[in-house]
């Protein structure tokens, strides 16, 4: 009788739950109803190869590191069980909540390229994402937030956010949003991700004063936030113009930010119910958005 094959989603929760630290090999393999040996030989593999696949790497073809932030097994778990609760939401109940975040655009535009060796259906393996990280100096954040009727009202700022800076752009931007947005009365929810100034006591304390209703948000879930591509969008229209200064980088943001076209942030928010099921299909975990 011939070994049972291990499938490779299977090989790569073995590498998830080594990296994670919290099991040792022996109670990994009794987890996952596979041999100690071949959690062992996984390993070594990994560790050898950066893949758990048994195929020739003559297959091996060159691509563009993707950037994605790094996920750990309870983060997986958690957008998992989120999206399993909305999987019913329909684009009408997405078109009440109101998805916000904040970027930062440099003054000179250094988006380098890391080529990675990889087969084409590794493109979201960890081995071959590159987290992202915000920079500081010659830069310029703007906080933006979008419905199904468009953009709202976007705050271009220098420096860093605070739980004092949040809470003066919720109200000189934000709630000027909903009114453009919505008619009186309709209801609506506001979507933030958990960065500290967001989730600041004093910044809870306001949103119980003002009756807004958050949406629940997963860490590390860009790729669920429709205006994510927001960024990428206003990235590349902004790519061929020489920005010179930071005064002169607020004013491109701005002048790009309200060029943004209506119709295509409504075909955002409409990829909601697609996104969902997609991560949950993922079992949680990174997907293309």
């Amino acid at each position: 009788m011939g070994k049972k094959s291990v499938s490779s989603p299977l090989k790569w929760q073995i590498i998830g739950l080594l990296k994670s630290g919290d099991k040792k090999q022996n109670a990994i393999a009794k987890l996952l109803g596979v041999s100690p040996k071949c959690v062992s030989s996984t390993k070594k593999r990994y560790e050898e190869t950066g893949t758990v696949s048994d195929r020739s790497r003559s297959g091996l073809e060159s691509h563009t590191a993707v950037r994605k932030p790094l996920l750990t097994i309870k983060d997986r778990q958690k957008r998992y069980k989120w999206c399993k609760q909305r999987l019913n939401w329909t684009i009408n109940d997405w078109s009440r909540v109101i998805f916000s975040d904040e970027s930062n655009f440099e003054v000179f535009n250094r988006n380098s390229r890391v080529i990675v060796k990889r087969f084409k259906n590794e493109k979201f393996h960890p081995k071959f994402c590159i987290p992202r990280l915000q920079n500081g100096g010659g830069s310029a954040g703007i906080w933006g937030c979008i419905s199904y009727k468009g953009t709202g009202i976007s705050n271009i700022y220098t420096g860093r956010i605070n739980q004092f800076v949040y809470i003066n752009t919720l109200e000189n931007n934000l709630l000027p949003s909903v009114e453009l947005l919505f008619e009186q009365n309709d209801p609506w929810i506001f979507q933030q991700d958990g960065a500290s100034a967001h989730t600041a006591h004093l910044v809870s304390d306001w949103f119980k004063e003002q009756n807004i209703e958050v949406l629940p948000w997963c860490a590390r879930s860009p790729d669920l936030n429709p205006i994510e591509n927001l960024w990428s969008y206003m990235d590349a229209k902004m790519v061929n113009t020489k920005v010179t200064s930071i005064e002169h980088l607020k004013e491109v943001l701005h002048k790009e930010w309200l060029k943004i076209p209506t119709e295509y942030v409504k075909k955002l928010i409409e990829s909601m119910p697609k996104r969902v099921l997609v991560c949950y299909k993922a079992k949680g975990g990174h997907f293309k958005y």
